[in-house]
C-alpha cells in the first residue's frame, strides 16, 4: 500500500508531531509505503493531516477524479472559531473535506462526538502519541514537600490557572511556566511574582522540566472546543514521572479515572485546586500516581498509535 501523507506543519507543530511525524516510523515498519508530500497522483490512500486550504482540496478532488480508487484519510485535532482561518481558511473547507474524506480521525471522544453532532461524521478516535518517547527520565524524587510545580503550553491558556498562583505562593510553592517568547516577557514585567518563573519552550528541555518539578498542573477550562482537547500533556507528564493536577474536563476527568487517581481532579474555583493541591503534597499518593500511570508509556507509545492508524489504512482499502 502507497500511502501519501500531507502534513499540517513540521516537528515544532504538536499535532503533527504527535499524531503523524511519530508514528511515521512505526508505520513504515509495518510495510505501508509512506511518502511525506504534496497533493499528487500515483497513491492508494492520501493521509492529510489537519491543515486545508481551497488550493488543496482542489488538488485532492482532481486526484480522486482520475482514479475513483484513492482514499481519504482526514485527521482533525482542532475545532472552534479561535482556529477556524488559520488551520481550515472556512467553514466550508472543512465542510467540503468532510464529503471527501473516506474515513476522518480525531484525538478524543469528546471531539467524536461534536463531529458527529455537527457534521454528521463518524471519525475514528486515535489518541495522540506520547511526547518524547525516546527522552524518560529517571522517576522523580517525591520529596516530602512540593517545592515547584510546573505548567506549559500557549500563553494565552494560562489564563485558565492564573486565578490558582496566589494559593501557590501562599504556600511557599514556585511555578515553573514553559511558553512562547510572549509569554517568557510578559513575566518579565517587574509586578510578577518572583515565585514564578518563565521559560521559552523547547521541545528538547522538556525531560529537563519533568525532573526539575514535583507536580504538573494543566487546565482544559474555557468553551466548549478548549474541552475537547486531548490529555497529551497529563500523558507525557505521567510518563515521565511527574504527577499532573488537572482540570475536571471530559478528557483528564476520563484519564484520571481510568487510572483511580480522581484525588488529582480541580474545578474551576480556588476551594476545589486546594484541595486537589493538598492531595498531591502526600509523598505517599504522588509515588501511587506514577505506579498507577505506568500501563500509559506502552498504550500512547507511537509504535500503539501507528498500530491504529494501520489498521485504519487496511481497513478503507
Amino acid at each position: 500500500m502507497k500511502v501519501l501523507l500531507i502534513p499540517g506543519g513540521d516537528q515544532t507543530v504538536a499535532a503533527t508531531r504527535l499524531r503523524a511525524l511519530l508514528p511515521l516510523p512505526y508505520i513504515r515498519r509495518a510495510g505501508i509505503d509512506v511518502v511525506v508530500g504534496a497533493a499528487k497522483a500515483g497513491y492508494d490512500v492520501i493521509w492529510l493531516q489537519k491543515k486545508l486550504t481551497t488550493a488543496l482540496l482542489n488538488d485532492i478532488e482532481s486526484v480522486k477524479e482520475l482514479n475513483s480508487k484513492v482514499r481519504l484519510i482526514y485527521d482533525i485535532d482542532d475545532l472552534g472559531p479561535n482556529v477556524l482561518n488559520f488551520w481550515f481558511q472556512s467553514e466550508i473547507n472543512l465542510k467540503r473535506v468532510f464529503g471527501l474524506a473516506d474515513r476522518v480521525m480525531t484525538d478524543t471522544a469528546t471531539r467524536a462526538a461534536y463531529l458527529s453532532r455537527r457534521y454528521g461524521v463518524d471519525a475514528a478516535v486515535i489518541p495522540d502519541s506520547l511526547d518524547s518517547p525516546g527522552q524518560l527520565v529517571a522517576k522523580n524524587r517525591h520529596r516530602t514537600r512540593i517545592a515547584n510545580g510546573l505548567w506549559f503550553g500557549n500563553f494565552p491558556n494560562f489564563s485558565s490557572i492564573s486565578q490558582f498562583v496566589s494559593l501557590l505562593s501562599a504556600a511557599g510553592i514556585g511555578l515553573q511556566i514553559v511558553t512562547s517568547v510572549t509569554g517568557v516577557k510578559a513575566f518579565e514585567r517587574p509586578t510578577r511574582n518572583n515565585l514564578v518563573r518563565a521559560y521559552e519552550y523547547q521541545q528538547s528541555l522538556m525531560p529537563l522540566f519533568y525532573a526539575m518539578n514535583d507536580f504538573s498542573i494543566m487546565s482544559h477550562f474555557g468553551d466548549e472546543f478548549t474541552e475537547m482537547k486531548s490529555t497529551n500533556k497529563m500523558v507525557a507528564s505521567l510518563c515521565h514521572g511527574l504527577p499532573s493536577l488537572v482540570s475536571s474536563t471530559p478528557e483528564y476527568k476520563r484519564l484520571a479515572e481510568e487510572l483511580r487517581i480522581p484525588e488529582v481532579l480541580f474545578d474551576d474555583n480556588q476551594d476545589s485546586f486546594s484541595k486537589a493541591l493538598a492531595a498531591i503534597a502526600n509523598p505517599e499518593f504522588r509515588k501511587e500516581i506514577i505506579k498507577r500511570s505506568e500501563p500509559l508509556l506502552e498504550m500512547y507509545h507511537p509504535a500503539a498509535i501507528a498500530q491504529q492508524m494501520v489498521a485504519l489504512f487496511r481497513e478503507i482499502k
